[in-house]
């Protein structure tokens, strides 16, 4: 259950910082291609972002989902899971997973969260 919350909320952050929807296509149809690729499209998408989104997207993806044992974090879109102990521990061995199809799958069941938004836009005073 912590962890749907946590999916929840990382979607809910999505809709928030108005990520757009057909970035969250193209990075799911660039998992196919391996790790490298994937790791790439996501770094290259962040990078072009306004400040405030990457750091929702540091936030709320990344810290929560994507710490690697191996580097920090830096494998975003990608979580780096521990071998069993039984399977063969090689280099060759290294499993990763993504939650991201799953964000992609989720997505449309969710809107903004106004209220949140609407507080975080600074008011103007109106001067007479």
């Amino acid at each position: 259950m912590h962890e749907m919350k946590g999916l929840i909320d990382t979607v809910q952050a999505l809709h928030n910082s108005n990520f757009p929807r057909s970035q969250l296509y193209q990075i799911r149809s660039l998992l196919e291609r391996g790790k490298r690729t994937a790791i790439l499209n996501y770094r290259y998408f962040r990078v072009k972002l306004k400040q405030k989104e990457q750091q929702i997207l540091e936030e709320h993806f990344e810290k929560a989902w994507c710490e690697a044992k191996t580097n920090n974090g830096n494998i975003a879109p990608w979580m780096f899971i521990e071998p069993h102990p039984k399977t063969n521990k090689s280099e060759d061995s290294s499993v990763y997973e993504t939650i991201w199809r799953d964000l992609v799958d989720i997505y449309p069941f969710f809107e903004p969260d106004t209220a949140k938004v609407a507080a975080e836009i600074p008011t103007q005073e109106i001067s007479q």
